[in-house]
């Protein structure tokens, strides 16, 4: 029987309190009717509302799923690619494919949108949707690479060898290989979008200043003063995170059932 130790759950309470209490607060005032969040003063939906009808909101929340959706995709593709050839490459490739994976995830994200920015401005290429899109799919693909080598490891390789010996064709078996990575592309895709969707950086550096996403939308909002509008949309978006990452966790475990 294994024993709890009371310090490291004290220790684990803690930090899940400091992770959550930030998010409860926003979802509280989002409910608030006290204009200036001063005190608790009952609980309206008005804000939901007002956020809802405002047409820059709605505006940038379009823009931040079509950014988002298109993000998702060339990462999926990236991160697709450059697992199939990881799992036929020799041992030095594959270091240097985990080390370019790894490097996007830990470089700061400031030093590579800057990056994108010089080369976009220097060739010449405007800069909006398309370029914001190529931005979060730097980090996205290598998360979602990540995601994809982990299934790909729990999957058996004498599949595609007794696929070869039956006379399947090479393309043939990379696209069984790919159909048996479905569960990890779901859950790669979700992240993908999530981690697209809440970008502020890449999007600030990268995008158009004529069309604003979501969290840009909010820091402006947030910079003046915080609003219960904010916190709204502020729960909006919390709401979205959670649907989708509960929808990927639940198609992902059905379709891994399958497999």
């Amino acid at each position: 029987m294994i024993r709890r130790h009371p310090v490291a759950c004290a220790t684990s309470a803690i930090v899940i309190a400091l992770l959550w209490l930030p998010l409860v607060i926003v979802c509280v005032n989002a409910l608030n009717r006290d204009e200036l969040l001063v005190s608790w003063q009952g609980a309206t939906t008005r804000w939901f509302g007002q956020a809802w009808n405002d047409g820059i909101v709605r505006d940038s929340l379009l823009v931040s799923l079509r950014i988002a959706l298109v993000s998702t995709a060339v990462s999926l593709v990236i991160a697709t690619t450059a697992v199939l050839f990881w799992r036929g490459a020799s041992p030095r490739a594959r270091k240097i494919l985990d080390a370019s994976t790894v490097l996007r995830i830990a470089m700061p994200e400031v030093v590579f949108a800057t990056g994108l920015l010089l080369l976009f401005a220097r060739i010449g290429i405007p800069f909006g949707t398309p370029t914001v899109a190529l931005g979060h799919a730097v980090f996205g693909s290598a998360y979602a690479t990540v995601v994809l080598q982990a299934r790909l490891r729990a999957l058996d390789p004498a599949l595609e060898e007794a696929a070869g010996d039956l006379g399947a064709s090479p393309f043939r078996r990379a696209w069984r290989v790919t159909l048996l990575l479905a569960p990890g592309l779901l859950a790669a895709g979700g992240l993908a979008f999530i981690l697209s969707l809440d970008d502020v950086i890449t999007t600030q550096l990268l995008g158009d200043p004529r069309e604003n996403t979501l969290p840009l939308v909010i820091l402006g909002i947030v910079r003046r003063t915080v609003t219960p509008e904010a916190n709204a949309i502020g729960a909006i978006v919390l709401a979205l995170s959670i649907v989708i990452t509960t929808f990927v966790i639940v198609a992902s475990g059905q379709r891994g059932r399958r497999a």
